[in-house]
């Protein structure tokens, strides 16, 4: 477009192209942000989007690419994955703060409809992008799976609301950092090629390691759904928890996010035998010893100062307990006519130092689970596994799996299933046959 326009050559056009790129969108969310004046909140809110959007978008140009949707020829300037850094930063500037910025006035739907009608009408135009026949089949995709997500995380962190959906934003963002993104870059820098240096583990001791960084990321993600269920906040550092949240991974370790994001990029650091990867894992301590805790000792600990300390003076910030931290003491109900529940909790209560009682035959059938130190409820499965967690690290790990979003659900669903099977059983053997009276 500027090529045919200015008469330059094509080289000179791409790149006066891709500098607009970058820094149209900049300006127009620091003009945003002038005139807006947004909250503290809100200013979060849209730094969050433009977090999301730096991993999101290298991913979805990656499928794209795959695809065949669309191409960045060309050799000019530092690239990641194909994807050119210049228009990498615009478009994330673009998607990320200066979108979550106008939805705050225009509203999500015309969000959405004014990006699919902005990129239907300049891509076309673009020399700095090649657009295959099928390119628009692309579109919806990126809508979808790029820039929704990050509007929502910005409108849910905005209001306060929803601090589950926005942790699994949260997860799905950072599990993109931590596996695809920084390992991609890092591997740019050092000339080579993340999917050419992607393969399954060789040997035991690369099937040991791939165990242990699986093992870190269900830690990671217990702990920041921890967050989310009990602290009714974010692992985020500007949209913290309401209360110290001192269960799950945390009743093991003080800072399981950071120890668990550390030891990943480590072992991939060995896998990929790559340095900078290495200095990756550095930086992530060094953040987790100096903004971290200071950022806890600044608001958690002024905030909640009882909790924190008793929860500081007990769980240590880089060793893992065998046994959890358990303050105060539980309280699991289950029914007494229900004689495998009851012998269930009865079984772990003692070990995990809980008070069991029973309820009576007519109430309500699912296990409770009560800490109003912790700031618990749980009921059914949920209930069992914050009864196991109690226990020792082995059985907590289990029971941060049967919490996992979608594997509580199903479990839930199944263990119904079964019991309502049960009950129809026997209700069925039980039930006296009453002749008719015509066979009388």
């Amino acid at each position: 477009m500027i090529a045919s326009l200015t008469g330059l050559d094509l080289a000179t056009a791409v790149a006066w192209e891709r500098t607009a790129l970058l820094l149209l969108p900049v300006l127009l969310a620091a003009g945003l942000t002038l005139g807006c004046r947004p909250t503290p909140r809100e200013a979060s809110a849209a730094m969050l989007a433009f977090l999301w959007q730096v991993p999101a978008l290298l991913a979805l140009n990656l499928l794209a690419r795959e695809a065949g949707w669309w191409s960045f020829p060309g050799t000019d300037g530092p690239r990641v994955l194909g994807l050119p850094v210049d228009i990498w930063i615009g478009w994330a500037f673009l998607w990320g703060p200066a979108a979550a910025l106008i939805e705050m006035r225009a509203g999500l739907p015309a969000l959405l409809a004014g990006a699919a009608l902005l990129d239907a009408v300049t891509m076309p135009l673009l020399d700095s992008v090649a657009l295959s026949d099928g390119w628009y089949a692309g579109e919806p995709v990126c809508l979808a799976a790029g820039l929704l997500p990050g509007l929502l995380l910005a409108r849910w962190t905005r209001r306060d609301v929803r601090p589950l959906a926005r942790t699994l934003v949260h997860a799905g963002g950072w599990g993109l950092y931590m596996l695809f993104a920084l390992p991609a870059v890092a591997l740019t820098v050092e000339g080579g090629d993340w999917t050419a240096a992607l393969h399954l583990p060789a040997g035991p001791l690369g099937w040991l390691g791939l165990a242990a960084a699986l093992l870190c990321l269900l830690a990671g993600a217990a702990a920041a759904f921890e967050f989310a269920t009990v602290g009714q906040g974010t692992p985020v550092p500007v949209d913290p928890p309401k209360r110290v949240v001192m269960s799950g991974p945390y009743a093991y370790i003080a800072n399981p996010m950071q120890v668990t994001s550390a030891v990943v990029m480590a072992l991939q650091a060995a896998q990929y035998r790559s340095p900078a990867l290495a200095g990756v894992t550095v930086a992530f301590l060094l953040f987790d010893a100096v903004y971290a805790a200071h950022y806890n000792r600044v608001h958690i600990a002024r905030a909640m100062p009882r909790d924190w300390a008793a929860y500081k003076a007990a769980v240590p910030d880089w060793r893992v307990r065998w046994r959890p931290y358990r303050p105060g003491t539980p309280t699991v109900i289950a029914r007494t006519g229900d004689e495998a529940r009851r012998r269930i909790a009865a079984g772990f209560a003692l070990d995990a130092g809980i008070a069991l009682r029973r309820r009576r035959a007519g109430g309500a059938g699912r296990l409770v689970f009560s800490c109003a130190e912790t700031g618990i409820r749980a009921r059914g499965i949920a209930a069992l596994s914050r009864i196991l967690e109690r226990r020792s690290l082995p059985w907590a790990v289990l029971a941060w799996t049967m919490r996992m979003p979608l594997v509580l659900p199903l479990l839930q669903a199944a263990t119904y299933a079964s019991i309502r099977g049960i009950v129809l059983v026997r209700g069925g053997a039980a039930a006296p046959h009453r002749p008719s009276s015509h066979a009388r």
